[in-house]
């Protein structure tokens, strides 16, 4: 019969246990010191992925932004929510419809960052609805409890 000997639980799983001995201050610092840096880099990443959705033109941008990174499930984020699950499926479908070249003609004709949009309101939409336009693309967008939302867009 083989007999193994006990594995020294802390020693196998963390092998930087040295670094918390109770005589080692600095080291103790130094572990507070990485945890901290690692939690700032991360609501950095989170914050920095924000959009404010209470203004039209951080919703369009971001939303043109995720449609040039091939991204459809998070520009759908930024399309209307009752819509949002049509709109994502749909634009799969269009895209598989295309052939790659006439996919990447699509998306060089959306407008290159920055993008600099010019306000408009439809006499014929509701009251909470915007056109933003920058080059030859056009992008309604409506207010929905105080943020805006994509509701007609390209592809």
């Amino acid at each position: 019969m083989l007999h193994f000997p006990a594995a020294d639980l802390v020693g196998d799983l963390f092998p930087f246990r040295r670094l918390l001995r109770k005589n080692s201050m600095s080291n103790r610092l130094l572990v507070i010191v990485l945890i901290s840096a690692i939690a700032v880099i991360a609501v950095w990443r989170l914050w920095a992925g924000h959009v404010d959705l209470s203004k039209p033109e951080a919703v369009a941008s971001a939303f043109i932004s995720e449609l040039r990174s091939d991204r459809i499930g998070k520009a759908a984020s930024y399309w209307v929510p009752e819509g949002a699950e049509a709109w994502r499926t749909q634009a799969q479908a269009k895209i598989e419809e295309m052939r790659s070249g006439a996919h990447q003609n699509s998306l060089e004709g959306l407008p290159p960052s920055p993008i600099t949009f010019t306000t408009s309101h439809n006499p014929k939409s509701p009251a909470n609805e915007k056109t933003l336009s920058s080059g030859g693309m056009n992008m309604d967008l409506r207010e929905i409890g105080g943020k805006w939302y994509v509701c007609r867009g390209p592809l």
